[in-house]
């Protein structure tokens, strides 16, 4: 396979919703969740924000709140059922660690789904 073919197949595949992934020198399409657009949360006295980055193979991931925090999260701290994707609109409350001061969300609920 040329060049030229080899980087148009990439650039369709990656178009098309599919990622180009290198993996040990190995190249492989996977294929990239669209970001999920829900309606916005209801106003509580709870945070809201964005999922900014989720690895479910790891459980855990950050949002980033819309007061501008990046807060991180883990998949015990969601309410039952739920999973968390890139995009999607969250509440939660924030606990702060000791020794760092940095947040961590609890009582994660996904918003609209």
């Amino acid at each position: 396979m040329d060049g030229f073919f080899a980087a148009a197949l990439i650039a369709g595949l990656i178009f098309s919703g599919f990622g180009y992934v290198g993996s040990n020198g190995v190249a492989r399409a996977v294929n990239i969740p669209p970001v999920i657009e829900g309606p916005p949360c209801p106003t509580t006295s709870q945070a809201t924000g964005r999922v900014q980055f989720w690895r479910d193979d790891r459980g855990y991931g950050f949002i980033k709140s819309d007061d501008g925090e990046r807060v991180y999260a883990l998949w015990h701290k969601l309410t039952a059922g739920q999973q968390l994707r890139a995009g999607q609109h969250v509440m939660f409350d924030k606990d702060y660690s000791r020794k760092g001061g940095k947040a961590a969300a609890v009582n994660l609920t996904v918003c609209g789904g």
